[in-house]
Order: structure tokens, then C-alpha cells, then sequence
């Protein structure tokens, strides 16, 4: 995940006390040959060591609740990407490339939750 001035896409990842599966998620997501992107994780409050294990990763992390919607829209108005990618735990990214080069110029934001 390297900082660009115009990044390609946002992964957004909207968790909460993933702490059992968000490492081997967050390593799949980091082995992938694409770099040009940045990772938000946006926490609806755990009370495991979520946090921690995102910061040790370099992920972007915020803390937003109640609901998973909420985390969605929040973390998509701090998205920077031309395109967003929402994951949820447990992924493993195999050929999310080929995926993500679809969404290069077809997607620009989603939004979930009414109105």
C-alpha cells in the first residue's frame, strides 16, 4: 500500500471484533500486486484488539457506529479512490485484480442505507 497522489481505488472494510480474522484478511489484501489504492477500516467500537491489529498493517482506521451502513457511508465520504471496493471480514482476495480493473472506470462511489 504505498501513498499516491491519485489513487486507483479505496478498499473499505467495515469491521467489528474481527480480531480473530482481520490479520489473515489484511495480509491477503497487502500480497496482492497492486499498490496504487489506500485501505479504510472503519470500526463500529470493538472490544477486542481490532484496532491494533489494523494500525500494525498501516491501515486508515475510524471509529463509527451503530450500524454497518453507517460505517459504509462514513468511510466512503473519506474515501479518496476513483473507486471504492467494500469488504467484508472474513476475504481473501485471490483475483480480486482482474476485479478491480473492472471497477477502474465503471464505479464511483456506493452508498448503502436509505434515502
Amino acid at each position: 500500500m504505498k501513498k499516491k497522489d491519485n489513487l486507483k481505488f479505496s478498499i473499505l472494510m467495515p469491521v467489528y471484533n474481527g480480531a480473530k480474522v482481520i490479520s489473515s484478511t489484511l495480509r491477503s489484501i497487502l500480497s496482492q500486486s497492486f499498490d496504487n489504492f489506500e485501505l479504510i477500516i472503519v470500526d463500529n467500537f470493538s472490544n477486542d484488539n481490532t484496532r491494533e491489529i489494523a494500525n500494525e498493517y498501516g491501515a486508515i482506521f475510524y471509529s463509527i457506529g451503530p450500524e454497518r451502513c453507517t460505517q459504509v457511508n462514513f468511510g466512503v465520504s473519506k474515501a479518496k479512490g476513483k473507486s471504492i471496493v467494500v469488504c467484508t471480514l472474513p476475504l481473501t482476495l485471490i483475483v480480486a485484480y482482474k476485479f478491480l480493473l473492472f471497477l477502474d472506470t465503471t464505479l464511483e462511489y456506493i452508498k448503502c442505507g436509505m434515502n
